[in-house]
């Protein structure tokens, strides 16, 4: 917490982050390599905390949304998600000799991010209960993390990751308690496929233009007229008028 290199002493207090090509640890890009990067975070807690989310959000791909003259850049997963998934990982891992030599593992896919930390689930916390279970490994280290606001309240970080990526409009993320060590994964698929979402609105305002397709999914205009345009070619909607102007209506059966 208030060192200046912590990693003297305990070589495996730091975080390893490893960006693969594909959706396994064995699938090689088209130029032979297996992974995109490789990176070690040592430090404090915040050190590692502040340098591993600005790289990893740095790392990952973005989306881009237009609104008005301003260009806004949506990334892959959101922070508040991944930043909650490594002060996890760093408050609860097991210190002990134990797993003397493991360290924290943030691994990205095309298809997923992991946070893998050593020590599984502490005390009377099971998965189940992960919301509102209290049972802390390192009791110090956490009330010394809440002191300097790693953390804000204690157990309240599996909430804040669960509704970022709801408001991320992406799948809620998994847990897996390993005994040995926890994984959380987040996932980049949508909890809703762009089509069904643009469907509910249709229902609800009767009609979704180009501009409200692009607030409504977070992307930019070529993006949004790829989706309606292959809606309208599948029969699902309707164009109605041309240009910006247009706009797009349920078709109806029977007609």
């Amino acid at each position: 917490m208030f060192g200046i290199y912590p990693q003297i002493f305990e070589l495996q207090l730091f975080i390893a982050y490893l960006q693969f090509y594909g959706t396994t640890t064995t699938e090689e890009a088209p130029s032979g390599e297996r992974f995109l990067d490789n990176r070690k975070f040592e430090g404090t807690l915040d050190e590692m905390v502040d340098n591993a989310v600005s790289y990893v959000m740095a790392s990952m791909r973005k989306g881009s949304l237009i609104r008005g003259v301003i260009r806004e850049d949506i990334p892959e997963y959101p922070e508040v998600a991944l930043r909650e998934a490594i002060v996890n990982a760093l408050a609860h891992r097991d210190y002990s000799h134990f797993v003397r030599g493991s360290h924290i593992q943030v691994r990205m896919f095309a298809d997923r991010l992991e946070v893998e930390n050593p020590g599984g689930l502490y005390g009377r916390v099971t998965l189940d209960r992960l919301q509102e279970g209290q049972s802390t490994r390192n009791r110090l280290l956490m009330h010394l993390m809440e002191d300097v606001h790693l953390v804000e309240n204690r157990g309240s970080g599996i909430d804040a990751m669960l509704d970022a990526m709801r408001k991320a409009n992406l799948q809620p993320p998994r847990f897996e308690d390993r005994r040995t060590s926890f994984l959380a994964v987040l996932y980049n698929a949508p909890a809703i496929s762009d089509e069904k979402r643009i469907l509910s609105y249709v229902r609800e305002h009767g009609f979704i233009k180009r501009a409200d397709c692009q607030q409504l999914l977070g992307v930019d205009d070529i993006r949004a007229k790829y989706i309606l345009r292959k809606m309208k070619d599948a029969g699902i909607l309707r164009q109605e008028g041309t240009r910006r102007g247009s706009r797009y209506v349920l078709v109806r059966s029977g007609r």
